[in-house]
């Protein structure tokens, strides 16, 4: 046992999350991509004073600090979920459960452009991301968002749930793949959503014009281009105007183009890099 295990005076621990250089390492939160490190201070009272010793990056104690690791490299190990609802949950834990990734050579080939080629595989947003997209829509109270690509429906799941809790509303979602499509809306009925979500069959630059009044709330996902812009800086363009003040757009890829759209003050958008994944762009339009 350490030093630092048994404390002989009575006190009390805070834990603190703060930078540090990219030089350094730490053996438990490699999920922050290395820009953050734990430090825990026991705050002591011996003989009248109060004193805190820190316990820092080297972390010197024996505690079973692995059991605090994060969800962000393992999407299954996320315990917890802003959504109280059992139905909802267990179709999101299903769709985890189940995830399919293809073959690293498969975006190599001459069909990698090709969304049908991909069919049999569903590229879903991260449980964390879909936890921020029910947060936030839930604090806003969002009635009307948008939901592209829809895939096989985890993010509109999400969405959904929050459109409910709000008291009604709708998803507007949009894929490219009719056997998708199928798919998402099954996945909806099960959890019960349904009424809740309009998935629409076809290119989002195509469905996504008319959104039917302002929106809340826009999920920018795209499948690649084999050449001139890509799909998220095509979609933006279109459903940045139906947008409210007040409303987020949050984006998976970052793509360069559309992280160039978003971050140009012309545009009207303030925005911020959410450690989740490669990078989640996440967007308030403020004008």
């Amino acid at each position: 046992m350490g030093k630092f295990d048994r404390p002989r005076a009575k006190g009390t621990i805070r834990i603190l999350l703060g930078k540090f250089s990219d030089n350094q390492s730490h053996p438990i939160l490699n999920a922050w991509r290395r820009k953050y490190c734990v430090y825990i201070d026991i705050k002591l009272r011996r003989r009248g004073r109060a004193f805190y010793r820190r316990m820092d990056s080297t972390l010197r104690c024996h505690w079973p600090l692995e059991r605090t690791s994060m969800s962000h490299d393992n999407p299954e190990a996320a315990k917890s979920s802003p959504i109280r609802d059992p139905r909802v949950l267990e179709v999101i834990k299903h769709l985890n459960e189940s995830r399919n990734r293809p073959p690293r050579e498969a975006f190599d080939g001459p069909a990698r452009h090709d969304a049908e080629a991909f069919a049999d595989y569903g590229f879903s947003i991260h449980p964390d991301q879909g936890d921020i997209i029910y947060l936030l829509c839930r604090g806003m109270g969002a009635k009307r968002v948008v939901d592209f690509a829809t895939s096989i429906g985890m993010s509109a799941l999400y969405f959904a749930a929050a459109m409910r809790d709000n008291g009604g509303g709708l998803v507007i979602g949009s894929e490219l793949v009719q056997s998708k499509v199928d798919t998402a809306r099954a996945n909806l009925a099960d959890a019960g959503l349904a009424d809740y979500a309009d998935i629409r069959v076809g290119d989002a630059r195509e469905t996504l014009r008319d959104l039917g009044g302002p929106i809340d709330f826009a999920l920018i996902d795209g499948w690649p281009q084999p050449h001139g812009p890509s799909l998220a800086r095509t979609v933006i363009e279109i459903v940045a105007p139906q947008l409210r003040v007040g409303g987020y757009v949050l984006n998976d890829n970052a793509e360069p183009d559309f992280l160039d759209y978003i971050r140009d003050p012309a545009n009207g958008f303030i925005s911020t890099t959410l450690p989740i994944k490669r990078g989640t762009e996440l967007a308030l339009k403020v004008r």
